[in-house]
């Protein structure tokens, strides 16, 4: 999966996995149909996100590199 290559997180937990044009058309109707699971898929995208990219963290780091340059 090359969009969340790098980045972690399961599919169908954290985020949609979606590669060809009837991918996007089963996930829109399987989020239209269940709009529980798709609003739980959603919470757990954003919490994976925050607990792993902290961006006042990185801009710390940068502003180190920044300094060192």
């Amino acid at each position: 999966n090359v969009g969340m290559e790098g980045i972690g997180g399961s599919a169908g937990k954290e985020y949609f996995h979606c590669e060809s044009p009837q991918d996007y058309i089963d996930t829109i109707n399987q989020i239209i149909s269940d709009e529980q699971s798709a609003w739980k898929i959603g919470e757990n995208g954003r919490k994976f996100v925050k607990e792993r990219f902290d961006y006042y963290e990185y801009a710390q780091i940068m502003v180190k590199n920044l300094r060192e340059i």
